[in-house]
């Protein structure tokens, strides 16, 4: 029927307008009514193909999905929507001719049921794989599998599920993303030993994934009406860089963990380079074992995964030395870029969509200004680590994300207060960062942010064990420390598998606590300095060749003294430089120690000049250091 075909392409088309519009709203207010509008005659449209007498099962069928699709994207209230659509799944399971509406139907209702109802929704899928199964539809068999995967808090049973079932296929493609996506899932559940024995096998077979540079058809209104699967078209164009991408990210957070620093930077820059080659495509549709059956999977889009990559980079380059180091710049750029006006037009975007997406946005950007306030106060740069960190609050408070991320901002306000010299309001800080983790408090670090509507709730072990141990080095530090809390600290440390910077102090601190047993400090102060150092964590160095100058000055003067050059090299560079009289303040402490050492050294040689230099130096060091234990870090230390 002519008058059925018109109405579905109106439906269609003021479908795509409304979801095109739903981009600009948010920028452009004046569209809202435009956008209402296209929204009322899509369905109005869809409706109306639905009450024309005489017909087929097919054409009913076309506008029950077209108007259940409507419903479900532009309107509140779903239940109507879902009444469309399960009368639709009932009229498609009466005939095995209409087995593609009956699988596109249930993936509908599925989709429908998840936002209201996840066990239901849970159910049917469960019903859906059974008939998918039943029926030999191995490509909706792989599909619901996905979906399980999506709504499920244990998404790896399904993701096993679908590579054993690729790989006895010969699925390469489907074998290839399933274990792309099992290695994302492992890094998010901090099952490093798995995941790395996943990226090895990835890493293996990755080669063998064929480029296909096929254009992707759109789908056309006008052939609504005809058999669904002839209409459909493959599409693996940027398949293979999305598993590149997920592969080389996986790999920087886990060589990341595994203080890889140099490997996490490569494979880093390839993400970025990759993302900047591919196009914002992340619709795939893959040919199942060589048939014309397809899956479609949605992945990230470009933007997405570039925001990720800016928070990759803030994870793997917290390396505080230099007048200008990598890890400001990355952290700057990435705030200079969520800051712009980045509209994004999604091929199925609504409202709903477009608010997760924000709310993702938010949660990345707050982590990317947890990374610069600790970049900032490394560097003690403390009146622009207050700026930040009051930002993140009040961010953090726009967007009622305040609990989730409490635990970290608490964190810093620990950091923040102990380089200020407040030693017992930090400890009190730090001990409301214990009392969180395991609560609500949260950390960034479910990639991508696919598997789930929010961010999870995730049990922050680690964070604990930082905050435990940032409080055990204060109480080092006042002698005031227990050796059965650093017996905790270590057991701790194994059951959750710490991240290397994590390990690297807890050496430092367990060394600063057996001071007066030489042989044992200076091994676990060399476990730390081989740690931070394979890292790139120049942070910790710096007060590592301090302790381990003292350890070597009786037996081994000469490698004590170039433990103290170079400690003090880093310490001069973490921080402003005034231009006119060319002194670094960097970290006052330190500076002072490592400068009274120097002097000393020079002293003995008889190197009159360079003492004086020296000396010169150390009376500003001690200035700063007076001031800080008296006022905290103000203005007046800033060399102006």
């Amino acid at each position: 029927m002519e008058q059925h075909i018109r109405l579905l392409a109106l439906g269609f088309s003021y479908a795509n307008k409304a979801k095109e519009l739903a981009t600009e709203i948010y920028a452009e207010p004046h569209k809202l009514a435009h956008y209402q509008r296209s929204c009322y005659l899509s369905i109005l449209s869809y409706r109306a193909s639905l009450e024309i007498q005489g017909l087929s099962p097919q054409q009913e069928l076309n506008s029950r999905l077209g108007l259940g699709r409507a419903l479900y994207d532009f309107t509140s209230d779903i239940s109507d929507a879902e009444h469309v659509v399960s009368r639709g799944l009932s009229k498609a399971s009466e005939d095995d001719s209409l087995d593609d509406y009956l699988f596109r139907f249930y993936e509908l209702h599925i989709n429908i049921s998840a936002s209201k109802n996840v066990k239901f929704a849970q159910s049917l899928l469960k019903r859906a794989t059974k008939d998918a199964e039943r029926k030999k539809r191995k490509e909706w068999i792989y599909h619901f599998n996905f979906l399980a995967a999506k709504y499920s808090t244990n998404p790896l049973n399904f993701l096993r599920t679908i590579v054993d079932l690729a790989k006895k296929n010969h699925d390469t493609s489907l074998h290839h993303l399933g274990l792309a996506e099992v290695a994302r899932i492992l890094a998010n559940n901090s099952d490093w030993k798995g995941c790395g024995i996943v990226l090895k096998d990835l890493e293996m077979e990755i080669n063998l994934l064929p480029d296909s540079n096929k254009p992707a058809n759109e789908e056309a209104p006008d052939k609504m009406d005809e058999d669904i699967k002839q209409s459909s078209s493959t599409n693996e164009r940027g398949l293979r860089e999305y598993i590149l991408v997920v592969f080389l990210v996986v790999k920087v957070i886990f060589s990341s963990h595994n203080a890889d620093a140099d490997t996490a930077k490569k494979r880093l820059e390839e993400v970025q380079h990759l993302i900047d080659e591919t196009q914002d495509e992340r619709y795939f549709e893959m040919s199942v074992n060589g048939c014309s059956d397809k899956v479609v999977y949605q992945a990230p889009t470009k933007s997405q995964l570039l925001d990720f990559s800016f928070v990759l980079s803030c994870m793997t380059c917290k390396d505080p030395v230099g007048t200008k180091p990598l890890s400001l710049l990355y952290s700057l750029k990435a705030i200079d870029l969520f800051n712009e006006d980045r509209r994004e037009v999604y091929r199925y975007s609504t409202i709903q969509n477009i608010e997760k997406r924000n709310v993702q946005r938010v949660h990345m950007k707050l982590y990317i200004l947890c990374s610069l306030t600790q970049v900032y106060i490394m560097r003690r740069e403390m009146e622009n680590a207050y700026k930040t960190l009051t930002e993140m609050v009040k961010l953090s408070r726009e967007h009622s994300l305040t609990m989730k991320w409490a635990a970290w901002m608490l964190m810093l306000e620990g950091y923040y207060l102990q380089a200020s010299n407040e030693l017992e309001a930090a400890k009190v800080y730090y001990e409301s960062v214990i009392s969180l983790c395991g609560k609500k408090g949260d950390t960034f670090s479910n990639l991508f942010l696919t598997n789930k509507n929010s961010v999870q709730n995730l049990h922050n072990d680690e964070m604990e064990v930082a905050a435990k141990l940032s409080k055990l080095a204060l109480e080092v530090g006042t002698n005031n420390a227990e050796h059965d809390r650093m017996k905790e600290l270590n057991e701790s440390s194994k059951l959750i598998q710490c991240s290397s910077s994590i390990l690297a102090a807890l050496r430092m601190v367990e060394g600063m606590l057996n001071k007066s047993i030489i042989t044992r400090s200076k091994y676990l102060l060399s476990q730390s300095l081989t740690l931070s150092s394979k890292s790139n964590d120049n942070h910790i160095r710096a007060f590592l060749f301090a302790l381990l100058s003292e350890a070597f000055n009786h037996s081994h003067e000469d490698q004590a003294l170039k433990m103290i050059e170079t400690g003090y090299a880093l310490a001069r560079k973490m921080g402003k430089v005034d231009q006119a009289s060319s002194k670094s303040y960097g970290m006052p402490f330190l500076n002072l120690f490592y400068g009274k050492c120097i002097a000393d050294h020079y002293k003995r040689n008889g190197m009159q000049s360079e003492l004086n230099k020296q000396e010169s130096l150390n009376q500003f060091y001690t200035k700063c250091c007076n001031r800080i234990a008296s006022n905290g870090f103000d203005k007046s230390i800033e060399m102006k």
